[in-house]
């Protein structure tokens, strides 16, 4: 499985952070945390559009803690060795 690679860019006036991924030919993520507000923007471009979402820094933890476990989930769950004892 290839890996998403983020590009970082930082706009020291208004972002803490500024980050961009490209998913595929058609469609990029973008996650930015705003200075001056308590501000997570993650937003997905793509051919048909663009969504734009806004968390607060605990929102965007808790988020980003449920889809680490989900994650972690799913790749037990796959495991060949899944349910035995070892």
């Amino acid at each position: 499985m290839a890996g998403t690679t983020f590009t970082q860019y930082t706009d020291s006036t208004t972002l803490a952070r500024d980050s961009q991924a490209v998913l595929t030919k058609q469609r990029s993520v973008f996650i930015s945390a705003d200075l001056k507000r308590d501000s997570i923007n993650l937003s997905m471009a793509s051919d048909a559009g663009c969504s734009i979402m806004l968390f607060t820094v605990e929102q965007a933890r808790a988020i980003a803690a449920e889809l680490l476990a989900c994650a972690d989930a799913h790749d037990a769950a796959q495991s060949p060795n899944s349910g035995l004892e070892g």
